[in-house]
């Protein structure tokens, strides 16, 4: 689709004189404007005036743009929204400066209906959707909005979407900043992550290496930001534009993030005692301008006793009155809450949506996250971040009840760190093994020019061996250097046994959580991967009872189900590194052999290549000259060397020559292949 649009964009030239004249007409409405053919590729550095006429125009493009569904057939709402994505691209810094568009998404993202809270949940909840009492564990506030607005409010998150990533994607952090400076904002547009432009522009963000994105993610406290939502929390409120100040302080006031139900008592709460408040402090405020009148009274005028009893009398009939409004008043809020639970009668498909939409708030949270730590630079607070915060994220990865999305996000981001953690290690061993010239002198044209006027700088007595006065300097900076890069290789140290002491501890706890899986899934798998991460990492270790256990669950599940590929590649790496390491210990619990010849009695397609290669592995590292399996030693020496003679030989018959004839054919592969080195390798491949 992009495409096509940008050819069309490319091919349309608009007619600027025709727009200029239309800026200049006062009686000229921006509907007419915009409805110019091509406007949208009038917006560049070239046509300031045209910028600046949208510039001043940003409200209502934003309001025209926001059609009730996301692809509109409006020529308006397209080149609205064309045009405010132009500006976002050509002017990011102007744009993102503009009071009306951050007053505008701060508005945009204050919006609080049906979809937008993410919540927390666990399968026993998720079985009883149907009873009306555990629907408000799953729902904030069911506003009133029809399926218009709610389409509505969902392309203005579109929109957002579009102009964050374009603003983004600028790489320069004046920009970014105008977005940091309310880390609420990132929160909030966090939570939006259901949406599949929101995830988008995230994870692309996310991923990108550029110094000032990352800075701006750090700033934005990411990490507790979306570790926040991973865990299920609600984030901060936000202050509509509108609103007055009192209304801004109280909201601002109840930006801790809780959850649904304590939110909701808390506020009814905080409704119930305010009002009590405000009727006690008139009740007080009457007492002291009454006591205050009645001391005037008696000092200026002689008043009888019985007017002033008549007084009293009178104060404390209008007092009862006064309590006893208050006390209609909260029996109207009782009701008025009462009746108001009927807003969580929600359809079986509303409820389906929202634990969907927060299963993947909280998914794809994890995911941007992982992303930041990957194209993060190791000096970024990220990593110090992400450490506080592992515990939560690991409950996270063998929290069983949690939707299998959930886990395997989780799994993926301390799989990542566990890798980054290696990798590290890589880097300092590379950085040792260099040369001493290249470790001092670590200006790649410093070394270059040093070798070219090494034997003219000593002449002139002023080299680099003279002793001389820029020797001193260049010795003094690169001792810094030196420092800052030992103390950068301790902290990389540090993290690196921080992530391997961490899964240390825990390695029991994955063990258990895939003991436990009945269903391999996606998070079956990662917690897999991470294991065999872990074990290639770790020098030797002591293989315990809930290993065991574990190995023996995979090998049974190996065995009983012949057609599941994925689980057979997976459970093929982890028993080839046992294989490899841990023979002793764990292979021989496993009775691989009476499985082996059980399973090729009835073997499948799929399983087959599998079961030879498990016989491979088991012949291979049989050390028993004295084995009285028969039936073993028949197997391996019919059907499996039949089997390895078949898979080594050739196939197709003669290998075809090189010609002139083949690279001419009109078959699809002509243009792919254009030498005979290529066709060679290419025919070595298919016939082998």
């Amino acid at each position: 689709m992009f495409a096509k649009l940008k050819k069309g964009a490319e091919c349309g030239h608009p007619d600027i004189n025709s727009i200029l004249t239309m800026i200049n007409d006062p009686n000229s409405s921006i509907l007419q404007v915009i409805s110019t053919p091509y406007v949208v590729n009038s917006i560049n550095q070239f046509n300031a005036k045209i910028s600046q006429y949208f510039f001043d125009k940003i409200g209502e493009l934003l309001d025209i743009s926001i059609a009730n569904k996301e692809f509109s057939d409006d020529l308006c709402v397209k080149n609205a929204r064309g045009i405010l994505l132009n500006l976002s691209i050509n002017f990011p810094a102007q744009f993102s400066e503009s009071e009306v568009f951050l007053s505008w998404i701060k508005d945009a993202l204050s919006e609080d209906f049906l979809y937008l809270i993410p919540n927390t949940f666990d399968k026993s909840q998720k079985n009883q959707i149907s009873e009306k009492q555990n629907l408000s564990c799953f729902i904030h506030k069911k506003a009133s909005f029809s399926e218009a607005e709610r389409s509505k409010i969902y392309s203005k998150i579109v929109l957002i979407s579009r102009l964050f990533f374009s603003l983004g994607n600028s790489q320069n952090y004046t920009v970014l900043a105008n977005l940091a400076d309310d880390r609420a904002i990132f929160a909030r547009f966090c939570s939006f992550l259901w949406c599949g432009a929101c995830a988008e522009s995230l994870l692309q963000l996310s991923a990108d290496d550029s110094y000032a994105v990352s800075l701006f993610f750090e700033e934005v406290s990411s990490v507790s930001a979306l570790v926040a939502l991973a865990m299920g929390q609600s984030p901060p409120p936000l202050c509509r534009t509108n609103k007055n100040s009192s209304e801004k302080d109280l909201d601002s006031n109840k930006s801790q993030t809780l959850t649904n139900n304590e939110l909701n008592n808390q506020v009814d709460k905080e409704e119930d005692i305010n009002k009590v408040e405000i009727h006690r402090e008139d009740i007080n405020r009457e007492d002291i301008n009454r006591e205050d009148i009645n001391r005037e009274d008696i000092n200026r005028e002689e008043i009888s006793r019985e007017d002033i009893n008549k007084d009293e009398n009178e104060y404390c009939d209008e007092k009862e009155t006064i309590k006893e409004n208050v006390e209609k008043v909260n029996e109207e809020e009782e009701t008025k809450n009462t009746n108001n639970k009927g807003d969580f009668d929600l359809t079986e498909k509303e409820i389906k949506i929202a634990i969907e939409n927060s299963v993947l708030v909280r998914q794809r949270s994890l995911l941007v996250l992982r992303n930041h730590v990957g194209s993060a630079d190791f000096e970024s607070s990220v990593f110090s971040d992400i450490l506080n915060c592992l515990d939560k994220v690991f409950e996270l990865c063998i929290d069983q009840t949690l939707d299998y999305r959930i886990n395997e996000a989780a799994f993926s981001l301390i799989l990542r760190l566990l890798i980054l953690s290696s990798n590290m290690n890589d880097e300092d061993d590379d950085e040792d093994n260099e040369e001493y010239e290249g470790s001092i002198y670590s200006d790649d044209k410093l070394i270059h020019n040093k070798k070219q006027n090494n034997t003219s700088e000593n002449s002139a007595g002023g080299g680099f061996y003279s002793g001389g006065f820029y020797q001193n300097s260049l010795y003094s900076t690169n001792s810094t250097e030196y420092q800052n890069n030992t103390d950068l290789k301790e902290k990389k140290n540090d993290f690196k046994n921080h992530i391997f002491d961490f899964l240390q501890n825990n390695f029991q706890k994955i063990c258990e959580f895939v003991k436990n899986t009945d269903i391999f899934n996606s998070s079956t798998e990662c917690a897999i991967d991470l294991i065999i991460s872990f074990l290639k990492q770790s020098q030797k270790i002591q293989i315990e009872d809930f290993f065991l256990k574990m190995i023996e669950k995979l090998t049974k599940m190996f065995f009983d189900n012949k057609n599941h590929t994925m689980f057979h590649l997976c459970y093929k790496k982890l028993i080839t590194l046992l294989y490899k390491n841990y023979l002793s210990e764990v292979i021989t619990t496993l009775e691989m052999k009476n499985k082996i010849l059980t399973a090729k009695k009835e073997p499948t397609p799929n399983f087959k290549g599998f079961i030879f290669y498990l016989a491979e592995l088991e012949e291979s590292n049989n050390k028993d000259e004295f084995d009285t399996n028969m039936e073993w030693k028949n197997f391996i020496e019919t059907e499996f060397k039949q089997y390895k003679k078949l898979i080594s030989s050739e196939y197709g018959g003669e290998k075809p020559e090189n010609s002139d004839y083949m690279l001419s054919t009109d078959s699809d592969d002509n243009g792919i292949i254009h030498n005979n080195n290529n066709l060679s390798i290419n025919n070595k491949i298919l016939t082998k």
